[in-house]
């Protein structure tokens, strides 16, 4: 199956803890817009360390946290099915 560019990101994280635009470039031709994905990835919950090394021109994101769990919760509300998204609590790696 076909993995998306953020799939692949969220791969190498759990995989290596950090993700470079310079190494992302090399590893991932078809991914050029790491920042992107990198934001995608912190309004789901994902913390970064980020650090920006101007002499190398590279810019490294280091994961900080394990992003919250979710879980769906299924309910009866004035004969409606109803599905609510919940998330747990943040914990760190």
């Amino acid at each position: 199956m076909h993995k998306s560019q953020k799939q692949r990101i969220i791969a190498k994280l759990k995989r290596d803890g950090t993700v470079s635009r310079n190494g992302c470039l090399s590893q991932f031709p078809a991914i050029t817009r790491l920042g992107a994905i990198i934001q995608s990835l912190e309004d789901d919950g994902y913390e970064f360390k980020v650090n920006n090394w101007k002499k190398e021109k590279d810019c490294i994101y280091t994961w900080t946290n394990k992003p919250p769990e979710k879980e769906i919760i299924i309910y009866e509300k004035d004969g409606i099915m109803v599905a609510r998204e919940v998330i747990k609590q943040n914990t760190l790696i």
